[in-house]
């Protein structure tokens, strides 16, 4: 009697390359069946072919909502030397702050930002742009 099984995995991966022998998958299916919609950890029995990149992502706004002359936090996680613009833009679209840099290994970086005195109460977002994608995140600004 053969103990393998044979199914059809789908999700979102997260991080892991063809030297790495541990896959990190999000929204997972088997075979079309949903069985996860946490961050789950994945043990590789096989050689990966391919070395997966995922577009920017942010995390965690704090504090969230901020006052005027408070400062804002991010973390964002980039999986490759590139490029990338940090915007903050108001309700209208208007840019209100625009910083480029290079990052030069992957990892997870913190930008932080404080708003100046003149900016008024209201919705808010970081939209952070690589050659791979973009992400964003809506904060609220409050007297």
């Amino acid at each position: 009697m053969n103990d393998s099984t044979n199914f059809i995995l789908h999700g979102e991966l997260l991080a892991g390359n063809s030297d790495s022998s541990y896959l990190y998958f999000k929204k997972i299916k088997i075979n079309n069946e949903a069985i996860d919609d946490t961050v789950t950890l994945i043990k590789s029995e096989s050689n990966i072919n391919s070395i997966y990149v995922r577009p920017i992502e942010i995390y965690g706004t704090y504090p969230n909502p901020i006052r005027r002359n408070e400062t804002i936090h991010w973390k964002y996680s980039i999986d490759k030397e590139m490029p990338i613009r940090i915007g903050i833009y108001n309700n209208a679209g208007l840019r209100l702050y625009l910083e480029e840099k290079f990052i030069t290994e992957p990892g997870i970086y913190d930008f932080q930002w404080t708003p100046e005195i003149n900016v008024s109460s209201g919705i808010y977002f970081i939209h952070i742009h690589t050659e791979l994608g973009s992400s964003g995140k809506k904060f609220i600004i409050i007297n």
